[in-house]
C-alpha cells in the first residue's frame, strides 16, 4: 500500500526509483534506444544479483492502476417486457480527480440504459452507477452482446471495457382449466351446498398459484347471494370438495354455483359453473330442525341426543362386557349359586363369625340362638367337618357359652394348645386374622372308661362359662358309647334346667354316626332323638358330626335346623342333595375344597343352600399326645385330692380361702395346658395344707 502512495503512474511526475521509462512511460517518457539492453547487461555483470526487469516487474505488480473496475462482465437472461438492474463500481487511485465517460456499443446497445454517462470520481474514492438491462416487448428472442467502454479525461489513464451479454428467452405461459359440480342437487334453505372442484394445469409451467372464487347466483337474474374464496397451488391437477352455506331466507328456485380461478398475476381466469335447486323444507323436517337447533345449557338438543345415545351405547357395551366377564368368571367358579346377603345372618352380639361366603369374600355368620335347633355337620374323611364344627365351638366359647364334647378320637384335646401349624396359620391373612390371635381354651378333660360308673353334673358343667369339657370316650366300645350318650342325655332331663329362648350351653357329639342302628347303636340313638325334640326349651343346642347325614331318620333329621354338607362320595347324601336342590349342587359338593361346606337353614337365603368356607382354627387342630394327656390327668387327680383335703379343713373350721384361690388358679392353668405354672400352685397349696393340718 505504501508503494501505491508514493508511486502512481499517470501523475505527471517520474518518481524514482519506483517509476521508470520502462514501467511508466507516461510520467518518465519513452526509454532511449539501448537503455533496456544496457540495463540488462549491467544486470549480467552483477553476477548473481536480480535483473532490473525482475525488479520492475515486481514493482508493477504492487502498483495499482490509476482507476480500477470491480466487475468482469455484465450478463442477464430476460423475458420480453422484463428488466434487470445491475451496477459497476469505479475506484480512483490517483491523487487528483478523474472524469470517466461511459458508452455502450454492439447489439446489446438497445437493451442497455446507463444511469450516468459521465462520472466525476474524487481522488481516492469509489463511485457506483446503475445499469438497467431491459428487453422490449417486441424484441426478438436471442443473445445480444456488446461492450461497455470507459474513457477518462486524461490520455495517460488507460481506457477500461466490460463485456455485455443479454439473452432474451420466450416466457412459459400458465394455462388452467376449472370444472365445478354440485354434489347436492337439492338444498334446503339454511343448509350447506356441497360441491366438488377440479383444477387442471394445462400450461407449460410446473406449478401455478391460483385464487379460487366461488359464488352462488340466482339462475334467472345472476344475482350473487353467497361468496367464498381461497388460494391454492396446482401442480398437474387438484380435486377437492367444499361446502357453502345457503341462507335461511333463500327463496326456492334454480341457482348456479360458479367457480372462477384467477392466476398469472391476475391476467388470466378459468371459470366453470353448475346448477342446483333450493327447495322448500317439509313442515315436519322444519319442525324437527327447529327443535334440534334449540339449545339447553348452551348445547344443541341434537348434541344432547348424540351424547345420550353414546352414553346408552357405552352402557350397553359395558353391560355386555360385564355379562361376558361374569359368564367367564362363573365358568371358573365352583359355587355359582344364588345368595341374597340381605337374608343371611349379620354381625351382632349374638352371631358367630365362622368364615366367608365361598368365592364371594363376604363374612359369614351363624345366629347363635338358632343352634338351639341343632346343627349337623356331615362329610367324608378329611373333608374338614370336625374343623368346621370346632370353628363354631371356638366362637361359642368366646361368647361365654359352655361346651360339652363327647370325643371318641381325642382330637378335641387340641383346644388346650394354641395353633402353631403352618398349614393352618397360612390361611389367617386371607380371613383377616393375625397369628397373634392363636390361643388355647380352658379345657376340662374327663376320661370315661366305664359308662356304669360315669356320672355327669350338667348344671355344674353349665356353670363353667366359656370352658370346654371333653369327655374322652376313645376307649369305649360301640355299645358302651351308646350307653354313655344315653346317660348324658338322661342326666339333662333329670337336671330340671330353667327354660330359655337363648342358647345357654352346647353339647357336641363327634362321630355320632356310631350311634346309628347300622353301627350297633340302640338306646343312645333313641335318647338322641328325645334330646333333639326337648333340649331347645332349656336353651341347649347340639352339634353332631358324622360321616353321613342321610342315614339319620325321624326326630333327628326333623329337628336339625342347620345342615353342613362337606365333601363326600357317599351316594346316600349325594342323592339327598340332588333330590332337594338339584344336580348342580351335587357337582359342587363333590368338588368342595377342604373346609368348605354347603350350608342350609330354612331361615337363611330363603331356605336355599349356599356355600361357606370356614375360617382356620385358633387352637391346635391336632390331639394332644398321650404322654401329655397323662400329665394332665395326673395334675387333675392331684387337684381333686387337694380339694378334698381343703374340704376336710373347712369342715374343722379352718379358713381355706387362700387354698381355694390357688387351687382355682392351678385348675385354670392346667386347663390352658400350662403345666409349669400349675405345678407351682400345687406345691404352694400342699405346703399350706400341711401347715394347717399340723395346727389343727
Amino acid at each position: 500500500y505504501s508503494l501505491a502512495e508514493v508511486a502512481i503512474c499517470g501523475e505527471n511526475g517520474c518518481e524514482t526509483p519506483y517509476e521508470s521509462c520502462q514501467n511508466c512511460p507516461t510520467d518518465c517518457g519513452i526509454c532511449p534506444a539501448g537503455a533496456a539492453a544496457a540495463g540488462g547487461g549491467g544486470g549480467g555483470g552483477g553476477g548473481g544479483g536480480a535483473s532490473l526487469e525482475d525488479i520492475t516487474s515486481e514493482i508493477a505488480k504492487a502498483i495499482p492502476p490509476p482507476v480500477s473496475l470491480k466487475k468482469n462482465a455484465i450478463e442477464a437472461v430476460l423475458y420480453r417486457g422484463e428488466f434487470k438492474l445491475d451496477s459497476i463500481t469505479l475506484t480512483n487511485n490517483l491523487k487528483s480527480n478523474v472524469i470517466a465517460r461511459l458508452s455502450v456499443n454492439g447489439t446489446a446497445f438497445p437493451l442497455v440504459t446507463l444511469e450516468k454517462t459521465e462520472i466525476n470520481i474524487p481522488s481516492k474514492e469509489e463511485i457506483s452507477t446503475q445499469i438497467k438491462l431491459e428487453a422490449p416487448d417486441d424484441i426478438g428472442y436471442g443473445t445480444y452482446t456488446g461492450m461497455l467502454s470507459i474513457d477518462f479525461n486524461s490520455s495517460a489513464i488507460p481506457s477500461l471495457s466490460l463485456p455485455i451479454t443479454i439473452k432474451v428467452i420466450e416466457k412459459m405461459e400458465p394455462l388452467l382449466d376449472v370444472k365445478v359440480e354440485a354434489i347436492t342437487k337439492e338444498v334446503y334453505p339454511g343448509e350447506h351446498l356441497k360441491f366438488g372442484t377440479t383444477i387442471y394445469n394445462m400450461g407449460q409451467t410446473d406449478r401455478v398459484d391460483v385464487v379460487m372464487n366461488y359464488s352462488v347466483k340466482v339462475a334467472r337474474t345472476e344475482e350473487v347471494i353467497e361468496t367464498m374464496s381461497e388460494t391454492l397451488a396446482v401442480d398437474t391437477s387438484k380435486s377437492f370438495y367444499r361446502s357453502i352455506n345457503i341462507s335461511k331466507d333463500t327463496n326456492p328456485g334454480q341457482y348456479i354455483i360458479e367457480a372462477t380461478g384467477t392466476y398469472a398475476y391476475n391476467n388470466k381466469t378459468a371459470t366453470s359453473l353448475d346448477t342446483f335447486q333450493v327447495v322448500s323444507e317439509p313442515f315436519l323436517v322444519r319442525i324437527i330442525k327447529e327443535a334440534l337447533s334449540f339449545r339447553m345449557y348452551g348445547i344443541h338438543i341434537w348434541q344432547l341426543f348424540v351424547i345420550i345415545i353414546i352414553i346408552i351405547i357405552l352402557i350397553r357395551a359395558y353391560l355386555k362386557m360385564k355379562e361376558k366377564w361374569i359368564e367367564e368368571a362363573k365358568k371358573r367358579l365352583r359355587y355359582t349359586f344364588p345368595v341374597d346377603l340381605r337374608k343371611l345372618p349379620r354381625k351382632s352380639a349374638r352371631s358367630l363369625w365362622i368364615g366367608k361366603i365361598a368365592e364371594a369374600g363376604k363374612d359369614a355368620y351363624l345366629d347363635m340362638d338358632d343352634l338351639t335347633v341343632h346343627l349337623l355337620a356331615a362329610g367324608g374323611t378329611g373333608s374338614g367337618k370336625s374343623v368346621a364344627a370346632m370353628g363354631v365351638v371356638e366362637e361359642l366359647l368366646d361368647k361365654g357359652i359352655p361346651v360339652l364334647v363327647f370325643d371318641p378320637t381325642m382330637q378335641w384335646t387340641g383346644f388346650m394348645k394354641p395353633c402353631t401349624e403352618d398349614h393352618m396359620t397360612k390361611f389367617y391373612e386371607e380371613f383377616g386374622m393375625k397369628k397373634e390371635r392363636a390361643k388355647a381354651y380352658k379345657t376340662n378333660l374327663i376320661y370315661v372308661e366305664d359308662p356304669d360308673k360315669f356320672e355327669i353334673d350338667v348344671k355344674k358343667c353349665m356353670e363353667k362359662k366359656g370352658e370346654l369339657t371333653i369327655f374322652g370316650i376313645s376307649k369305649l366300645r360301640s355299645g358302651h358309647m351308646d350307653k354313655a350318650v344315653q346317660k348324658v342325655i338322661d342326666s339333662v332331663f333329670d337336671a330340671s334346667l330353667p327354660e330359655s329362648s337363648q342358647l345357654k350351653a352346647m353339647l357336641v357329639f363327634d362321630e355320632v354316626h356310631r350311634l346309628l342302628p347300622k353301627y350297633g347303636g340302640t338306646r343312645g340313638y333313641i335318647s338322641l332323638e328325645r334330646g333333639m325334640r326337648e333340649f331347645r326349651k332349656w336353651g341347649l343346642g347340639m352339634i353332631m358330626i358324622s360321616q353321613v347325614l342321610s342315614d339319620f331318620r325321624g326326630a333327628v333329621r326333623a329337628n336339625v335346623g342347620t345342615e353342613l354338607q362337606l365333601r363326600t362320595k357317599y351316594s346316600g347324601d349325594l342323592n339327598r342333595v340332588k333330590e332337594k336342590y338339584g344336580g348342580n349342587y351335587v357337582k359342587a359338593v363333590v368338588k368342595e375344597g377342604v373346609g368348605t361346606a354347603l350350608v342350609q337353614n330354612s331361615k337363611y337365603n330363603d331356605g336355599l343352600p349356599y356355600f361357606i368356607r370356614f375360617r382356620p382354627l385358633l387352637h391346635s387342630p391336632h390331639r394332644i399326645p398321650e404322654e401329655e394327656l397323662k400329665v394332665f390327668k395326673e395334675f387333675m387327680n392331684v387337684i381333686i385330692s387337694l380339694k378334698k383335703s381343703a374340704e376336710e379343713l373347712k369342715a374343722k373350721g379352718v379358713d381355706t380361702s387362700s387354698i381355694d384361690l390357688e387351687l382355682t388358679l392351678a385348675e385354670n392353668k392346667i386347663k390352658e395346658g400350662k403345666t409349669r405354672m400349675t405345678q407351682l400352685y400345687i406345691d404352694s397349696v400342699k405346703k399350706t395344707i400341711e401347715k394347717m393340718q399340723g395346727k389343727s
